[in-house]
């Protein structure tokens, strides 16, 4: 098996064929014949899509379509055969009660892994407001650090005497074992609307304030592998060709960027 393998996992046929073509580095996975993926995984879609990822690495950069499709972090997590840490973007915790608890789902990916996996030191969600991250309910708070847009907005805004972005950053990493090697997921909700768009709601971070995030994390840790989901399957009439435009423009700048560091 390759070292690496970057990943574009289609389940919506959300992906142009012209951005695929523009990176051969990239192996195209049509997924879309799969049944009871969308929102909550079945057992048997599980089953089939754990099968089409085992044979590529967990090192790459993978593109998991919508924010429908978030679980397939969890997927590629569970791959990880050494103490770790995962670092994850998005404008909602997904960390929500599940109404069907045998079954994975976009919504509660995250509460799972955080309770369930072994190999997991710290999970650092960035991007929901303060109130979205007040609603967690998770049994252990030490393997959680949770860093609200409003914390952001406020490290961005000040002086840089009073330490800014890069304390704020200093003091995210003072708390993670970064000797570790981490694994990264980014749902685009977490962005302004003019940086993407997606079928959630949005947040409050800007591209360039992310990649400048990313450059810092990446910096401090080993990176094990990557995912970026946030694209709009079906997007409005009339919307479509700008709707492609914002997606594949920051779709091609994360791709760029993580490419450093796998």
């Amino acid at each position: 098996m390759q070292d690496t393998a970057d990943l574009i996992m289609d389940l919506t046929h959300t992906y142009s064929k012209d951005w695929i073509e523009l990176f051969p580095d990239l192996h195209y996975l049509d997924c879309t014949d799969i049944e009871g993926t969308d929102m909550y995984c079945t057992e048997e879609a599980e089953e089939e899509l754990q099968k089409r990822i085992a044979v590529y690495p967990l090192r790459g950069i993978h593109f998991i379509d919508s924010g429908n499709y978030h679980y397939m972090t969890a997927l590629f997590v569970r791959r990880v055969e050494e103490p770790y840490n995962l670092l994850f973007f998005d404008n909602h915790n997904d960390m929500k009660p599940t109404l069907i608890p045998e079954l994975i789902s976009c919504g509660a990916w995250a509460k799972q892994v955080l309770e369930e996996d072994k190999n997991l030191g710290k999970l650092v969600l960035i991007g929901p407001s303060k109130e979205t991250i007040e609603e967690i309910e998770i049994g252990d708070q030490e393997k959680l650090l949770c860093v609200s847009w409003e914390e952001l907005e406020m490290a961005e805004n000040a002086a840089e005497s009073e330490g800014g972005l890069h304390k704020l950053l200093q003091d995210i990493w003072e708390q993670v074992d970064t000797k570790r090697p981490l694994y990264l997921s980014i749902d685009k909700d977490v962005l302004f609307e003019e940086h993407a768009r997606t079928n959630w709601d949005q947040g409050h971070m800007s591209l360039p304030l992310l990649k400048k995030i990313l450059e810092d994390c990446c910096q401090r840790s080993r990176l094990l592998g990557a995912d970026i989901c946030g694209e709009l399957p079906d997007a409005p009439l009339g919307q479509a060709a700008e709707v492609r435009r914002i997606n594949e423009q920051t779709n091609t700048e994360l791709y760029r960027l993580l490419k450093k560091y796998i």
